[in-house]
């Protein structure tokens, strides 16, 4: 594991941020289920802001089934699949012995 003074602020404060995110994440999602358990769809107005409660259904593909149901070959999938380039950072609280 690399160390180097020059960024090891950095790389703290970016714990630290991703930390107080996650709680914020969490805390979110409880205010939202309320909201939504209690006032139901719709709009529902506070002091500042407006919260917007909106009911709808989501339909997703499986692409796997599909390609295993019509029997697809390897050759024709891989010709209809985008591949990108993905940079992951991710932080963990380091424990001190």
């Amino acid at each position: 594991m690399k160390t180097n003074n020059q960024i090891v602020g950095l790389v703290d404060e970016l714990g630290s941020i991703n930390e107080q995110i996650k709680a914020l994440e969490v805390r979110a999602k409880q205010l939202k289920d309320a909201v939504a358990n209690e006032f139901g769809e719709g709009a529902t107005l506070g002091r500042d802001f407006v919260c917007k409660v909106i009911l709808s259904q989501r339909a997703t593909i499986n692409a796997k089934g599909i390609v295993e149901e019509l029997e697809v070959p390897q050759e024709v999938v891989d010709r209809f699949t985008k591949i990108s380039a993905v940079i992951t950072v991710k932080t963990e609280r380091v424990q001190h012995i």
